[in-house]
């Protein structure tokens, strides 16, 4: 098949499939070009006030305005012109972001300068994908975001693998016998079938009679148990290679070769066979969430040169077995996790009846997950199991910064809820937003998925608010105290901080606050609920006091009993709890010797010291209120406070000398102790050290039976769940509210909001749909979860995917890019052989989450946009290319549609360029 064409009909034809403006040209067969408009980019004016647009838009003009861009010349058609002025306004307006992120990169910027800019770089991103939806050039289009013939979103939606591995159990050779598997080795299992049947076994290794206790021989029993129920779980063991490190001693670096391999237990079974453990015996396990090491740098002098010791601190989670003694006692650790790298705040944690620990940590940049976050810094949710394995993990999905505080989990297991502070931005449809002001937020999760039931934002109109404890209620009600440094509606500030307290609904509906205070600076140091009283304890003015508050019908609070402890002498108060006995306990640090709270059980023996204050559950004055001290060996600061079985657990740090491990620096080593408020001994203790000498205790959790054989093998004291949740909410930082838009052509464009129950399914549907089927997406497995990828269901799909607005897009949680989805990415080249854009629709390449809050995300979108503006000044070049530079643009067709080019003569025809396509031949024939 031969095929002849003018050369005009071959601009034409092929300005058309670019999408581009053929320029104007003479037919006197030296085709020219009308003089074009000069570019903004090449403006004197421009490049003199490099900062002019910026300035503008932060004084409220528009960051994109064609109507108000002068073209230096207007030779070419209405159509042109009009393209021109388009291109102009929106170099100008991508121009004006750019210099926005410099200002904020400056090293000199204030944190209200930077909110500033954060404000008009928000503003500027909006007005620009407005435009862009608008489809404002005629014959070719532009996006926002990237342009590929196909998207894979990064997120992956978890498979069920039936499979559980625990910690390492054993370090050493599979032929030697497991040390902590020797003596009286006894547990079960429940297996609870499809059908509800439950089928008990029991597993004593004193069976296995003479035959070594070798892993692989503890392995083979377990199995023949399992086998001889009828049941098909198995045991396996996992190899964990040992490696080689590396440390640095008196200025070198050593390689300490790689020990023994480690073994891990992997059970592989089913999800018709539900596994709960249990032990025959067992005593409380404490789990400690503490910062380790030096949180600042600090100096060390090395010879005659003083050197920066960088800041080592990490969070770290650690469980210690109880020891039955009735004195104190040394303990044997359980666990011990370093939490990632991007955990940056202290962890907070409250215990499950079933074992299960709950932490509350503050995350900046990722989540632990290594997924980016929607904000700046986010708080996340993690559930681990008895044996410290990670059941789950949440995070809030505040756009904003949000900073956690406390958890707490209801009587019955069933409910989870957290609160904290957060700044900007709580949720998508968040209408609260006071500039630079942080407000408390409340959020409830089920306990066993992790599915978020609410969230809601509350606070005073016009100052700060840090909520530092959460309580359950009767009723799935929840009670929140903090302080707060403006007043309440309805309330007045009492001093220059207050403290305050607030309920809520079991569906989050917050009621009216009550604030509270002494006239000075009130630190609230936990809330507790102790039948129909709700007990907040505080340092006002440097004194420990206790505040009771009634709770008539499911959530209304009245002030009641008001009881001043006596003052703390630069102590302070660190929490309060419930004891099994209905008793409130208050613990904190103190110099007093002489505290009003009861009969003094254990005296005060000098420095600063723990207290443990028992008192009734009205916070009235009692008989059997009592007041024990406690000295872990120097000055002590009390940090968090629990109570389990009769025994107040606390913890804290005490000051120690300078050592060799802590640079020279005074040693700060953490410590735990259990308390027997009836007689003020301590049953149990122990030490906690830290990287470089320091270790600071934040929150502290009891199991009543997370001590037994079980820790043996990592098993957890309770009830396996290989099913994963599918929720998107639950698998990435979504949150219900974000959105995203899908234009075809340039249609209106139709938005698709994630909502609770949405799957990786649920939302191909959803992109199909609002598509018109010109899309198609689908969920495919692959080996890590599956994966959503969308392609254009046909050749004549051009759709755009656009991001939502600031704060609450989907498409970046996703890891979806922003930008057309189409085949024309494969089949098209720019008509420029000098233009850097090598795609047809153009795509400007920015991402949908460009922010400006902080010194990485400022840089990220300097870059961005700097190749936007590139990307411009290619559509220019292409706007104002000559018509003979066709023949050149044909062959980049060929090659970018991967077709062979022949220049070769055609029978019957001048000499022309012949292209195969498809086992056709086409020739283009000039005149």
């Amino acid at each position: 098949m031969t095929v002849t064409f003018n050369t005009a009909s071959i601009l034409s034809w092929y300005s058309a499939k670019e999408g581009t403006a053929s320029p104007a040209a003479t037919s006197t067969g030296s085709s020219t070009t009308a003089q074009p408009p000069t570019p903004p980019w090449q403006s004197k004016v421009a490049s003199a006030q490099p900062s002019a647009l910026a300035t503008a838009v932060l004084n409220g003009q528009s960051f994109i305005n064609p109507s108000a861009t002068k073209l230096s010349v207007t030779n070419g058609t209405t159509t042109q012109n009009a393209n021109y002025k388009n291109l102009f306004a929106l170099y100008q307006g991508v121009t004006a972001l750019s210099q926005l992120a410099s200002q904020a990169s400056a090293s000199t910027v204030t944190a209200s300068q930077l909110t500033s800019l954060q404000t008009a770089f928000n503003s500027g991103l909006t007005q620009l994908k407005t435009f862009l939806a608008s489809a404002p050039f005629t014959g070719l289009t532009v996006d926002q975001g990237a342009v590929s013939a196909s998207d894979t979103a990064t997120v992956t939606q978890p498979h069920e693998t039936d499979t559980y591995q625990t910690g390492v159990v054993f370090t050493g050779s599979l032929s030697s016998e497991v040390p902590s598997l020797q003596g009286n080795v006894a547990f079960s299992v429940a297996v609870k079938g499809a059908g509800g049947k439950v089928t008990n076994v029991g597993f004593n290794l004193d069976d296995l009679g003479a035959t070594p206790r070798t892993l692989p021989n503890v392995i083979s029993y377990l199995n023949s148990q399992l086998k001889a129920a009828g049941l098909t779980t198995r045991f396996s063991d996992v190899r964990i290679p040992a490696t080689a490190q590396t440390v640095t001693s008196g200025g070198k670096t050593y390689t300490i070769p790689a020990g023994a391999d480690s073994f891990a237990l992997k059970i592989t079974g089913t999800s018709s066979e539900q596994l709960t453990f249990t032990a025959p015996s067992s005593t409380p396990s404490v789990t400690v969430a503490q910062t380790s090491g030096v949180t600042t740098p600090t100096e060390k002098l090395v010879g005659n040169t003083v050197t920066t010791v960088p800041a080592t601190d990490t969070q770290v989670l650690t469980t210690l077995s109880v020891g039955t003694s009735s004195s104190a006692t040394a303990t044997s650790q359980i666990t011990n996790k370093t939490l990632a790298a991007v955990t940056t705040g202290a962890v907070a944690q409250a215990a499950g009846p079933d074992g299960s620990v709950y932490t509350l940590s503050t995350d900046a940049g990722k989540g632990p997950d290594g997924k980016a976050l929607p904000g700046p810094q986010d708080v996340v949710l993690t559930k681990y199991d008895s044996a410290g394995q990670v059941q789950y993990t949440r995070t809030l999905g505040s756009p904003g910064s949000a900073t956690g505080y406390s958890i707490a989990v209801s009587p019955d297991g069933g409910t989870v809820a957290i609160t904290g502070a957060v700044t900007g931005s709580l949720t998508p449809s968040d209408g609260t937003i006071k500039t630079g002001q942080s407000d408390t937020f409340v959020a409830s999760y089920n306990a066993s998925t992790g599915d978020n039931n609410w969230i809601t934002r509350a606070g005073t109109p016009n100052g700060n608010d840090n909520p530092t404890g959460v309580a359950f209620g009767a009723n799935g009600a929840i009670y929140v105290a903090g302080d707060t440094s403006a007043a309440f509606s309805g309330q007045s500030l009492k001093g220059a901080q207050d403290g305050f307290i607030q309920a809520f609904s079991a569906k989050g509906v917050a009621s009216a606050a009550q604030e509270f205070g002494s006239g000075g600076v009130t630190t609230v140091g936990g809330i507790a609920v102790s039948g129909s009283n709700v007990t907040v304890a505080s340092t006002e003015n440097g004194s420990a006091v206790v505040r009771t508050f009634g709770v008539t019908g499911t959530d209304t609070l009245t002030a009641s009993n008001v009881r001043s402890l006596g003052s703390l002498d630069g102590g302070s108060v660190a929490g309060v709890t419930v004891n099994a006995d209905g008793s409130i306990i208050v613990a904190g640090s103190t110099h007093n010797a002489a505290l009003s709270a009861g009969t003094i059980t254990s005296a005060y023996t000098g420095g600063r010291e723990a207290f443990v204050a028992s008192l009734a559950a009205n916070g009235q004055p009692s008989g059997s209120d009592t007041l024990a001290y406690y000295s872990p060996g120097g000055n002590a600061t009390t940090t968090t406070v629990t109570a389990s079985g009769g025994q107040v657990y606390i913890a804290g740090q005490v000051a120690g000398p300078p050592n060799a491990a802590s640079n020279g620096q005074p040693s700060n080593e953490g410590f735990v102790a259990a308390i027997n408020t009836a007689t003020g001994q301590s049953t149990w203790s122990s030490q906690l050290v830290g990287t470089a000498g320091q270790d600071l205790p934040t929150s502290i959790s009891v199991n009543p039976t997370g001590s037994s054989v079980l820790n043996a093998l990592g098993l957890p004291n309770g009830t396996i769940n290989y099913i994963p949740s599918t929720s998107l909410v639950d698998n990435t930082t979504l949150i219900v509210g974000d959105s995203f838009s899908v234009q075809v052509g340039s249609g209106a464009a139709t938005k698709i909001t994630i909502s609770a129950t949405d799957t990786l399914q649920t939302l191909a549907t959803k992109i199909n749909t609002a598509s018109g089927n010109y899309l198609s997406a689908t969920v495919l497995p692959t080996t890590t979860g599956s994966r959503l990828t969308i392609k254009p269901a046909n050749q004549n799909a051009n759709v755009s995917l656009l991001s939502g607005p600031s704060g609450a897009d989907a498409l970046g949680p996703l890891g979806i890019t922003a930008g057309a989805i189409t085949d024309a990415v494969t089949s098209k080249a720019t008509v420029s052989k000098n233009s850097n854009v090598t795609v047809a629709p153009y795509g400007l390449g920015l991402s949908s989450n460009l922010n400006l809050s902080n010194s990485t995300t400022i840089s990220q979108a300097q870059k961005q946009l700097a190749q936007a503006q590139s990307v411009l000044k290619s559509i220019y070049i292409d706007m104002t290319t000559n018509a003979p530079r066709v023949a050149r643009s044909i062959a980049e067709v060929c090659r970018a549609r991967g077709v062979a080019m022949l220049d070769a003569p055609v029978s019957g025809r001048p000499p022309g360029m012949t292209i195969m396509v498809g086992g056709d031949e086409v020739t283009f024939t000039t005149y």
